[in-house]
């Protein structure tokens, strides 16, 4: 079980989560708008060693403008990412958007077919 402490952050007045735990998830499985807010919906394999088969496992939701911010946070990881060769770009055609479900586009990544 875990306890959460709440104190008075006196220069904004709001109630800040000082015991924030660490979670581990293997891939984000979906992401939605819905009424403003933005849902990452995240997954992690069974564990068998079975990497198709993936059991949902959490929710992060997120304001339009915290959602914005994390991006720029995971774009700017990703060029230091790449500045350090850990990541090569791919070119823009193995890039391509494919058609989803949904009939709407969707990037190359498997996290997304």
């Amino acid at each position: 079980m875990r306890v959460y402490l709440y104190y008075l952050n006196p220069k904004r007045s709001l109630f800040i989560m000082s015991n924030i735990g660490k979670v581990f998830y293997d891939g984000l499985e979906n992401i939605r708008l819905t009424d403003g807010v933005i849902h990452l919906a995240f997954y992690n394999v069974d564990g068998t060693g079975n990497s198709e088969k993936k059991e949902p496992a959490g929710e992060v939701v997120l304001s339009q403008q915290a959602f914005l911010r994390a991006y720029g946070a995971m774009t700017n990881m990703v060029n230091q990412l790449e500045k350090a060769g850990l990541v090569k770009r791919k070119d823009a055609e193995e890039t391509k958007p494919t058609a989803g479900e949904d009939g709407g586009s969707a990037a190359g990544s498997p996290n997304f077919q």
